[in-house]
């Protein structure tokens, strides 16, 4: 046998035993582990909280289902989230997502009751705070994306707004 067919024939194993990501598998994966995770309340979270997450990836939505929702993004994003909150005591209450500095452009957030949110860049080229009102309990899952090659750690600012 050929090297070149070893070779191919190992690639075939690898991307059926999921090793390889194809291009579906490079999309936001809702189910994968965040990068950083902060449990908190409505009231813990009233005069915020400052999270270190990991921002942008390798993957582009260009072949994704969020792809509907962040039009024309040019942004790189983890498959992993990079920030998962698990909140409670949320009656009444609304999320701000602000970043406090670094290299975000875009946000990609599924919010607990399963809807999708997409916030592009502001008039700098970064991203402006982000408010989510009446938030239910349960997990947030935040992707961050930046411009390609431009991976970089940056904090998150997490506090909590009366619902509208």
């Amino acid at each position: 046998m050929s090297l070149f067919r070893k070779y191919l024939k190992a690639v075939c194993v690898l991307v059926v035993l999921g090793a390889v990501p194809t291009l579906a598998g490079a999309c936001p994966n809702p189910d994968a582990a965040a990068n950083s995770m902060l449990s908190e309340t409505g009231v813990g979270l009233r005069w915020g909280s400052s999270v270190r997450v990991l921002a942008g990836g390798e993957a582009t939505l260009e072949s994704c289902p969020q792809v509907e929702i962040a039009h024309e993004t040019s942004a790189h994003f983890s498959t992993q989230p990079a920030l998962e909150l698990s909140l409670a005591g949320m009656i009444g209450l609304g999320i701000e997502l602000k970043p406090v500095r670094g290299c975000a452009r875009e946000f990609l957030i599924l919010s607990s009751d399963g809807n999708w949110y997409h916030r592009g860049p502001g008039l700098n080229g970064m991203v402006p705070p982000v408010v989510l009102s009446a938030v239910r309990d349960g997990p947030v899952r935040l992707w961050i994306g930046t411009a390609p090659g431009d991976q970089c750690r940056m904090r998150i600012q997490v506090s909590t707004v009366a619902a509208r």
